[in-house]
């Protein structure tokens, strides 16, 4: 009696099936992680806007660095005033969307106080003084994901309005990209 292996066309039939189950799972997975990880953007948010409008309360604005400062700067205003993030957590600076920016670490060393940087904070923040009475955004999300291209949410912002409440989930319509829709109220530099 002579064994008989697998045919090409068997092989490929195998690896096909295989192929669109892996497909069918990565669907039924991505929806909910996609959902999760917009959910925990928004709290991100909605922390960021009670520790801003707490600051506001006593300082009578918004945490502001200064004319020209970079986004990450006007949030460490908040973060010192906080007493060095007592009052805030360093994960609510980085949405979970973006894997080149990792949540500021503590130095023991240094009494464990954290400064963020650049790399620790993925939403902008708005380019001007701006009041819990402002209209306007005070926060977003710093890139989208069109096409494979950027990082963030898949062509959606997450933005916070300076009257706080719940973030807006912005989609993206035809010819909209993150500067037309968040470039005049926020700053990225």
């Amino acid at each position: 009696m002579q064994k008989r292996g697998f045919t090409l066309i068997e092989l490929l039939i195998v690896i096909v099936i295989l192929g669109i189950l892996i497909t069918i799972v990565l669907r039924v997975y991505t929806g909910p992680v996609q959902k999760a990880k917009l959910l925990q953007c928004k709290a991100n948010l909605k922390a960021l806007y009670t520790a801003c409008y707490d600051y506001a309360t006593e300082e009578g604005r918004f945490p502001w660095a200064g004319e020209g400062a970079q986004y990450w700067e006007h949030w460490a205003v908040l973060v010192r005033y906080n007493r060095n993030g007592k009052g805030i957590d360093p994960k609510n600076f980085v949405c979970p969307e973006f894997l080149n920016k990792h949540p500021a670490k503590r130095d023991e060393d240094a009494g464990g106080e954290w400064e963020l940087r650049p790399e620790n904070v993925s939403y902008a923040y708005a380019n001007d003084v701006r009041t819990y009475d402002s209209v306007g955004y005070l926060a977003a999300d710093m890139d989208v994901k069109i096409g494979g291209q950027g990082q963030g949410h898949q062509e959606v912002i997450v933005i916070l309005k300076c009257t706080g409440g719940d973030p807006i989930v912005h989609k993206l319509k035809e010819g909209e990209d993150w500067s037309s829709v968040c470039g005049k109220w926020l700053s990225r530099d």
